[in-house]
């Protein structure tokens, strides 16, 4: 990996806990950059390197503006399987996108009812299930694939 691909590491980690921290402070949970780029550094580099950039932002985001921390818990096992799963979907420029996509809603999907049952309201568990959705189709529609490609 190459000083580029350090830098942009590096960027979205400090851009993904600013951008998560005010998501956080102005309750927009699903309003974040975190999952959509592990999905994709876990496509071009590797699963590992993925959840560790996920990590970092969620760990970075929470020292700013402390939440209930099994919330993070979650999110990170829920992130470790979800990308653990992509070894089975091969990607092609062709099946990228709804690939991508798939992968969102799967994450979303089991963390949400995770949090459902752990006591989470049902209406912000419906906005960070639609947020999401919106921010992956952004990332990976406009960037995705010519993201993986510079990798």
């Amino acid at each position: 990996m190459g000083l580029q691909q350090i830098l942009i590491l590096l960027g979205i980690v400090a851009g993904g806990s600013f951008l998560s921290f005010w998501a956080r402070r102005f309750d927009m949970s699903g309003f974040e950059i975190w999952l959509p780029f592990s999905i994709l550094i876990a496509y071009a580099v590797s699963p590992l390197a993925g959840l560790l950039v996920a990590i970092s932002i969620l760990a970075i985001s929470w020292a700013l503006f402390p939440y209930q921390l099994h919330y993070i818990v979650i999110m990170i096992a829920c992130l470790a399987a979800t990308l653990y799963s992509i070894g089975f979907f091969p990607l092609a420029k062709a099946t990228f996108l709804q690939t991508a996509l798939l992968l969102t809603a799967i994450y979303n999907i089991i963390s949400n009812i995770i949090m459902f049952f752990t006591g989470g309201n049902l209406f912000s568990i419906f906005k960070f299930f639609m947020l999401s959705m919106m921010m992956g189709w952004l990332i990976y529609s406009k960037v995705g694939w010519d993201f993986i490609m510079l990798f």
